[in-house]
């Protein structure tokens, strides 16, 4: 395999909320100032390498078996969302030294009792943070867009970033180095895996071929109701834009997340248009597991026919994503040759 991280970056732009107050988000997340002892730091200030090792502290020793409800743990997990888990299993252990990104970071998330959504819903494997904080790259608490290697501000340690994480989302903190520790699977109040049966069945058979503890993880399901459709634009990578199109409805929420990269940039992975825009949509249930959709035809019409009732009152910016999200959407629609 390639010595570099896994392809989570290929399909969530790298590691956003799906969040009921995306409005406030942004605003929360801003003002949040990092407390550490006597040492106060501001959205504006940089830790230096030691004190971003503590947006990754206070972490949970993975051991076999299913947590409790109410037991409270905290992980720092990666998703299995690329073809093969048992590869990335794989390059993570790094013959047991561990892994480093070469050219782009491994995307990761800091879980715990209350913020238990991962990317897409998918389970994966827990992670031992890096020892040198010079290799945690960036942290916030909704997906910024960011899968490079250029150090970003930490402005939150663990407990920060998970305050500032909603409940039915997830935050993203990119690493580039660390050491493989376990295996998660997330489970429905039943005691049933959730996630994609062959990826939940490989990871275990990986987990049971190096002897590393399966972690089985309770969700609790949230009620999905119909509601407005709403544009929020979230905080990306400097030079670059990100905007949450969220379309709830009864029992399923749709999530459009639209991108505009830095100028100059070409992440690996994306379908840019000329001006720099891509787009993923997807379509999330309760335990936030998630379906892309990318030619349902009958869904994106659906879609597209709220967000066409968004473009009144809207800043030239939103009207400007909103307008890509059509011709898009458009473009999916249309029958292949």
């Amino acid at each position: 395999m390639d010595n570099a991280p896994h392809d989570e970056g290929t399909k969530q732009f790298s590691g956003a909320a799906l969040s009921e107050d995306l409005s406030t988000m942004k605003s929360d997340a801003d003002q949040i100032q990092a407390e550490t002892g006597d040492v106060t730091k501001t959205e504006t200030e940089d830790w230096g390498n030691m004190d971003r090792l503590q947006v990754v502290s206070g972490l949970t020793e993975a051991k076999p078996g299913q947590i409790e409800p109410g037991e409270d743990y905290r992980f720092l997990i990666t998703a299995a969302v690329q073809s093969s888990p048992s590869e990335l299993g794989t390059w993570l252990s790094g013959d047991g030294q561990g892994f480093r990104g070469s050219d782009r970071p491994v995307n990761t998330s800091l879980i715990d009792r209350e913020h238990n959504w991962t990317f897409a819903g998918e389970n994966g494997f827990i992670l031992t943070p890096p020892e040198d904080g010079a290799d945690v790259i960036a942290a916030k608490p909704v997906d910024i867009g960011s899968n490079d290697l250029d150090k970003q501000p930490i402005q939150f340690n663990a407990d920060e970033l998970l305050g500032a994480t909603a409940k039915n989302g997830y935050n993203q903190v990119n690493i580039a180095s660390g050491r493989l520790e376990g295996v998660f699977i997330r489970q429905d109040e039943q005691g049933q895996d959730l996630g994609n049966p062959r990826v939940n069945e490989q990871l275990r058979a990986f987990a049971d071929h190096h002897g590393l503890p399966v972690v089985e993880i309770p969700v609790e399901p949230i009620l999905l109701k119909a509601g407005a459709t709403q544009i929020h634009e979230l905080e990306a990578k400097e030079g670059s834009r990100l905007w949450k199109i969220s379309l709830p409805s009864d029992g399923v929420l749709h999530e459009i997340d639209v991108i505009r990269v830095k100028p100059g940039e070409t992440p690996k992975g994306m379908q840019l248009d000329e001006r720099g825009f891509d787009l993923r949509i997807q379509q999330l249930d309760r335990y936030g597991s998630s379906t892309f959709i990318n030619a349902d035809s009958e869904v994106l019409g659906q879609l597209r026919s709220k967000v066409e009732a968004l473009l009144l009152d809207l800043t030239e910016s939103d009207r400007e994503a909103l307008e890509f999200t059509l011709r898009r959407i458009d473009s999916l629609s249309r029958p292949t040759s």
